[in-house]
């Protein structure tokens, strides 16, 4: 009997043994996979605040910059007006040869371009100087496209419109949120530089925001350029077809809406402008 009751013990213990086995084993592998989410979580975590602080740091960048540039254009403005105004003054006054009279037409009008130059480098600082008002997003964005109807069809560039279903309504400076679209259009245009390409353009609406996408199947933008995409002066077209302002004045534009304008990008594989604008 001392000898069974010995063996029942010992079955017994054995028994608890590997249930406890058992029980370390499985608390083992919750404790390896809660280990493994708590890494997955802090690489994200890390990710995202090395994402917002590259943000910040370029808000700040683009936010000195405007400052400087707008300092600077109130500069050459003053004395530009007063180059202008002379010309214009010899133009009615003087009685000048036609070769003299086209180089001063000439002068005059380099001297209107420099001027809306300026105006376009004071717009990256004081982007929403007009008055806001309601309007109809998908309106604009038809009658924009007519504009380009020309050079978009001599490229056999095909444009699809994935708007959404119900009608967006936006509260914002009209003029300037379609000289960013018309902006945005005109680099996937330049982007495609072959005849033939897509440009696909989606709205969606949120709880308190419109989010306009607009995808080409360009050439893409470098990584390395990526970064200084939205800086004053910086392109990588040439001095002919950009004066590098079109997209730092349009990121000042969305900016001074309270929106955010962002660009997704790959060599070779195209590129998407997300625009967000408060409705």
């Amino acid at each position: 009997m001392y000898e069974n009751n010995r063996e029942g013990s010992q079955k017994s213990l054995e028994a608890a043994y590997k249930q406890q086995d058992l029980i370390i084993e499985s608390r083992t592998r919750e404790l390896a996979e809660l280990n493994e989410n708590l890494q997955q979580m802090v690489d994200e975590q890390t990710k995202e605040i090395k994402t917002t602080q590259k943000q910040l740091v370029h808000a700040e960048k683009l936010s000195a910059i405007g400052s400087l540039v707008a300092s600077i254009s109130h500069e050459f403005n003053n004395p530009l007006c007063g180059v202008t105004n002379v010309l214009n003054r010899v133009q009615r006054k003087s009685a000048l040869g036609d070769g003299n009279q086209k180089l001063l037409a000439m002068a005059i009008a380099e001297c209107d371009r420099m001027k809306r130059l300026i105006q376009d480098l004071q717009s990256f600082n004081r982007p929403t100087s007009g008055i806001k008002k309601k309007f109809d997003l998908h309106r604009s964005i038809d009658e924009i496209l007519l504009l380009l109807k020309k050079e978009l069809s001599l490229k056999n560039i095909i444009v699809i419109k994935n708007f959404s279903e119900k009608s967006i309504t936006v509260s914002a400076v009209e003029d300037q949120i379609k000289q960013v679209i018309l902006n945005l259009l005109q680099n996937s245009e330049e982007a495609i530089q072959t005849s033939g390409g897509t440009i696909t353009i989606s709205t969606e609406q949120k709880e308190k925001d419109c989010v306009i996408s607009i995808h080409d199947t360009g050439t893409g933008i470098k990584s390395e350029d990526m970064e200084s995409i939205f800086e004053p002066f910086f392109t990588t077209k040439s001095a002919v077809k950009g004066t590098g302002l079109g997209l730092s004045v349009s990121h000042g534009i969305v900016r001074g809406h309270g929106g955010k304008l962002i660009a997704l990008s790959e060599p070779d594989k195209g590129t998407t402008f997300i625009l967000s604008l408060p409705v």
